[in-house]
């Protein structure tokens, strides 16, 4: 239990069991025909240790910013859902 931060919740880190938050972020190429420059299109920070349903609601955040939906998604197997794979 963390007595200053209501909010957190326990999650698996390197040094063992810590309270804290999980950090998500989408990167976009800045000119998608030539693949030049990245930027970072979505930001968030949630409660939740699993990744799994944060990458939705990312990638449509990042969508809103820049009013284009990707046709690509390259995310690491803590996203791995059927959901997401129909979605993402």
């Amino acid at each position: 239990m963390n007595l200053t931060d209501g909010d957190c919740e326990l999650m698996k880190g390197r040094n063992g069991i810590v309270a804290g938050y999980n950090a998500q972020s989408v990167v976009s190429p800045l000119n998608p025909a030539i693949g030049n420059g990245m930027l970072i299109t979505a930001a968030d920070v949630v409660n939740n240790a699993s990744d799994s349903a944060q990458l939705v609601p990312m990638l449509e955040m990042s969508e809103e910013m820049t009013g284009v939906r990707s046709h690509v998604t390259l995310a690491d197997g803590g996203y791995h859902t059927a959901a997401n794979l129909r979605e993402g």
